[in-house]
């Protein structure tokens, strides 16, 4: 009995270890996405101005 509750803990914790990962890498790849598009906006707005 005390196994199983340790084992279920256990499963609890690695659970939320990985929600805690997917959410970081998705603000990471959120704010690469981001900065991604702010880098050809200000490269297509100075080509603009050259023009």
């Amino acid at each position: 009995m005390r196994e199983e509750l340790m084992a279920e803990g256990r499963l609890e914790r690695q659970g939320r270890l990985q929600f805690l990962r997917h959410r970081t890498l998705k603000e990471k790849l959120t704010r690469l996405y981001i900065v991604r598009r702010c880098i050809l906006l200000l490269i297509f707005w100075r080509e603009q101005e050259d023009e």
